[in-house]
């Protein structure tokens, strides 16, 4: 709908260790807790807007693995509009993170699918983009998609505030 939000980014499965301290190079720490949740910038700007109301849409890839699978499930759970995240064969995003008892972390990501998503992703979403009111960007897949998807939102939907 017109009043729509719609993000063009990534979706990470964050796989959650927590540890009294971080572990120094080489280091195998035993962890106290271990937690499985659904990240990635574009996804957690995405399901905010839907837990909100708002009518939600998003771009982005998964890949064919487990982590996919889920991701999609949680995506539809919440009422995400998920006609343009597309599956491709590989991984899709992780990110493993460690977390110590003063809340500080470590954080690597593997973009996995989201490096796939390309310009050509965001035109066949153009129809969907042009009933955006609002469309949210970060920096975690390629640059030249990002870039592809303001341009072609400012030329379909020029009222559109993009973030």
């Amino acid at each position: 709908g017109i009043n729509a939000e719609y993000g063009v980014g990534s979706c990470m499965t964050d796989l959650i260790s927590y540890v009294p301290t971080l572990p120094k190079p080489g280091e195998t720490l035993h962890g106290t807790q271990f937690a499985v949740g659904f990240g990635g910038k574009g996804a957690n700007q995405a399901v905010a807007a839907a837990k909100l109301g708002t009518p939600t849409g998003l771009v982005g890839k998964l890949g064919t693995d487990a982590f996919g699978d889920n991701y999609m499930g949680n995506l539809k759970s919440v009422g995400i509009d998920v006609s343009h995240v597309g599956r491709v064969d590989g991984p899709s995003g992780v990110a493993t993170i460690t977390v110590d008892s003063n809340a500080e972390n470590c954080i690597v990501i593997v973009g996995g699918a989201n490096n796939k998503l390309t310009p050509d992703d965001i035109t066949a979403a153009e129809k969907m983009l042009m009933s955006a009111r609002v469309a949210v960007f970060q920096m975690e897949i390629p640059l030249e998609t990002t870039m592809a998807s303001l341009k072609l939102i400012k030329s379909i939907n020029p009222s559109c505030i993009t973030i």
